[in-house]
């Protein structure tokens, strides 16, 4: 049966949320269709919903909440209960089941949240009496999505679990290094890289292993290196503390690397006060990288990197043969906005 599926975003960033799941969709061959972008929701249209809500949900880190759609009405509460007694909601919560409801308000308006959650919640239990309401930790949640003029009602499929980004910080982990990448971004990067698991992942530039644990968390082979042998065991011991094991770890060369045939590439290269280029300027650092990135990188295959805006790392990377598919800037601070670069190597 065909289903509408839905991905509620994080407002943390105008364009990398949006972007990282259509990025997970590409990498995991989504079957269905994208129905509708805004700027904190995806609505996806296919077979097997509750599977691919789940998958999609799980592996993005800027996903917030994924569910499938009931309805959607306008956002007037008579329509509302009309929608909620026509719904097939027999086929979603069973007699006895616990639920709850929540409501997520993608507007500027506000809104008496508890009021409608239990107006909703009243409603459905009118429709099947012997449900229980259990707001601590219910068998099935029940989602109202507040967009602009419209009202979508869904059920959560999946909710990413408070804390799972904070347990993987860098802070935490037995080698840290003061230019390592936040694990939220890191995930975003790799996943904008189309990274499919059990394929090859590279980070040429992998200091103590930051994208390579998000890498290895989605279940790619792992592949990193890194000029400095002290970040090389670094990362060893990172990537052994979540219990990841490299197909290799190397000392080597950005510019020289000693393998070929990557599926995918994801890489913060060495540009701030934290880290170094060994005195190469940056832009020559990039452009010799790139050059070796387009030998061994499968044709097609994709690869994100972060660099600063005024390098203008994508210029650099189209002369050299790539294909600039996006780009996205976030501001550090003053003196620094980073971009976040995907290119795409030519079939």
């Amino acid at each position: 049966m065909k289903n509408e599926i839905f991905f509620i975003l994080s407002g943390e960033h105008p364009t990398l949320p949006k972007a990282e799941v259509k990025a997970v969709l590409e990498a995991e061959n989504f079957s269905g269709e994208i129905l509708e972008t805004l700027q904190r929701l995806i609505i996806c249209s296919c077979y097997d919903g509750e599977k691919w809500s789940e998958k999609i949900g799980e592996r993005s880190g800027m996903c917030k909440i994924s569910g499938i759609k009931i309805f959607e009405s306008s956002f007037d509460l008579k329509e509302i209960a009309n929608c909620i007694q026509e719904a097939k909601l027999e086929a979603i919560l069973k007699p006895k089941e616990t639920f709850a409801v929540r409501i997520i308000n993608l507007t500027n308006e506000k809104i008496n949240r508890l009021q409608l959650e239990r107006l909703l919640g009243s409603l459905i239990i009118k429709k099947i009496s012997e449900l229980k309401v259990n707001l601590e930790n219910p068998d099935k949640t029940i989602l109202g999505i507040l967009i602009k003029d419209r009202f979508l009602l869904g059920i959560e499929t999946y909710q990413k679990p408070k804390g799972s980004i904070a347990e993987r910080s860098p802070k935490k982990r037995p080698v840290t290094h003061a230019a390592t990448m936040k694990p939220k971004l890191a995930r975003c990067m790799v996943n904008l890289s189309r990274a499919q698991s059990k394929k090859l992942f590279l980070d040429p530039f992998c200091g103590v292993g930051g994208l390579l644990i998000e890498a290895g968390l989605i279940g790619c082979k792992l592949i990193g290196c890194d000029i400095k042998l002290s970040m090389v065991k670094g990362a060893l011991k990172n990537l052994l503390f979540f219990g990841l094991i490299p197909e290799g770890l190397f000392q080597a060369d950005a510019r020289h690397l000693p393998f070929n045939s990557i599926s995918s590439i994801a890489t913060d290269p060495p540009y701030g006060t934290s880290a170094t280029t060994l005195k190469i300027p940056l832009k020559i650092l990039l452009k010799d990288f790139l050059f070796e990135a387009l030998k061994v990188l499968e044709p097609g295959g994709f690869i994100c990197l972060a660099s600063p805006k005024d390098v203008k790392v994508e210029e650099i990377g189209e002369k050299v043969g790539f294909k600039l598919i996006e780009k996205h800037e976030i501001y550090i601070h003053k003196k620094l906005t980073r971009e976040i670069v995907v290119l795409r190597k030519n079939c």
